[in-house]
């Protein structure tokens, strides 16, 4: 009854609100998107309006987009127009390796020689030392590649051989973490600081969602958003993942600070 919340409060308030059906990772949970749709509208709608604006989208963008590169590598919008930020650093050769070695890992139906095939090309292009879009890796993970590539070459040469060393799958699982590590911690927090480009991107989701151009997005339209790209869900669960411990340390750093300030 103090007339104020603190950080931690706040936090434990949404953690409440994301309840286990809001966050569920199965977007084929019954009422997972609508639920989701009525929290996104309650914590942006700031004028209470009962739909979104685009001032208030664009605060929902920095909110979840933003907090998720796995989404935005995946996502068609989102993926467009990081790859043109890492086109302008000269670095859109990770961008390219992350899509492919993603694409490949989630082929479930295709067949250990098409794999092989399909992951040789992969190395070639972005790990062998003449690849056209080599990538910068550790040393160890290099090399490492590099020779079970060859150990495989060797195989696939000896037409007399019929067994022996086969590619397994995930083979690039480190050198992909590695180079998603390397774009969220730099290019990811560059490419968030283009306020040119995230307003247009913003734009670009905008005009994906206000589906009558009306200028306003409702909650129904919000909710077939998120039904089109489940993944952003799982931005909610960032939403809801500052531990209390933390949030507690901050306040009473920002407490101190306050003293400090006022005497």
């Amino acid at each position: 009854l103090k007339g104020s919340i603190s950080i931690a409060e706040f936090a434990a308030t949404l953690k409440r609100l994301a309840s286990d059906e809001t966050t569920s990772k199965d977007s084929n949970a019954p009422g997972q998107k609508i639920h989701a749709a009525e929290l996104y509208m309650s914590l942006f709608d700031t004028d209470y309006s009962g739909t979104l604006q685009f001032s208030e989208f664009c605060v929902m963008l920095n909110a979840t987009l933003n907090a998720n590169l796995l989404f935005m590598l995946r996502d068609e919008i989102g993926g467009d127009f990081l790859l043109r930020h890492m086109e302008k650093e000269l670095n859109a050769e990770n961008f390219h390796f992350w899509r492919a070695v993603d694409t490949l890992d989630k082929d479930d139906d295709i067949t250990q020689k098409d794999f092989e095939a399909k992951a040789l090309s992969v190395y070639n292009r972005y790990i062998h030392k003449d690849g056209e879009e080599q990538i910068n890796i550790s040393s160890g993970m290099k090399k490492e590649l590099d020779e079970a590539f060859a150990e495989f070459r060797q195989r696939s040469d000896d037409s007399k051989k019929t067994s022996g060393f086969a590619v397994r799958r995930g083979i690039f699982s480190f050198a992909k973490d590695e180079i998603f590590n390397v774009m969220n911690r730099d290019v990811f927090r560059r490419f968030k600081a283009k306020k040119r480009l995230m307003e247009e991107m913003a734009r670009a989701y905008w005009k994906k969602m206000d589906k009558d151009e009306n200028a306003h997005v409702d909650v129904k339209e919000l909710n077939v958003f998120f039904e089109e790209n489940a993944d952003l869900l799982l931005s909610v669960d960032k939403l809801m993942s500052v531990p209390v411990s933390h949030a507690l340390e901050t306040e009473s750093s920002s407490q101190q600070d306050d003293s400090a300030m006022a005497v």
